[in-house]
């Protein structure tokens, strides 16, 4: 019962994400029509893809929405005049703030690497940070792998990092629950 629970809270997160990241990249193309400077990016960045296998190409693709994802938390960061830090963990809108990195392996491996603010946040919005950027990462994922639902429920297995520390991964066959490595959690920074 608890799984089912689980793969249908995780399945809700995908779709979500699919509607949001959908949208952004909706707005995106819609701005980079404007900008002159796109089209040398883009002959650029064309180059760049030739050369990279499937793996670099997962890697660039989910460095890119993470980036957008980046870039919105700060514009509304500075928009937003008195925003508290306490704010700042709490919200959802803020989350891509934590992540530094995320890297996919051959393997159908994820290692996550966030900020060393995150050790000071509550287990919930940690796991709910870790959520987002899988879920991001599962569809950059399946634009070049092409997951069945199957796969968007499992989840891909993940290792999160923090300035050289191991923080955690996800369980073995039940990628959906996170343990923590609790010695590098407690020694907040």
């Amino acid at each position: 019962m608890k799984k089912q629970t689980l793969k249908r809270i995780l399945f809700f997160n995908v779709v979500s994400a699919l509607i949001i990241v959908g949208t952004s990249t909706m707005n995106t193309i819609k701005a980079a029509d404007d900008s002159s400077k796109t089209s040398l990016n883009v002959s650029k960045n064309k180059t760049v893809l030739r050369s990279l296998g499937k793996t670099g190409k997962i890697n660039l693709a989910i460095s890119d929405h993470l980036t957008k994802y980046q870039e919105a938390t700060f514009d509304k960061f500075n928009s937003e005049t008195k925003v508290s830090s306490k704010k700042l963990a709490k919200s959802k809108i803020y989350w891509s703030a934590f992540i530094k990195k995320i890297n996919y392996l051959k393997n159908d491996q994820l290692e996550i690497y966030v900020t060393s603010e995150f050790r000071t946040l509550p287990e919930k919005d940690r796991q709910e940070i870790i959520t987002r950027a899988r879920v991001i990462s599962l569809t950059c994922v399946d634009k070049f792998k092409g997951l069945t639902q199957n796969d968007y429920l499992e989840g891909l297995s993940s290792l999160i990092f923090c300035d050289g520390d191991y923080l955690g991964k996800t369980e073995y066959l039940n990628n959906s629950d996170i343990i923590w490595n609790k010695m590098p959690i407690e020694q907040k920074s």
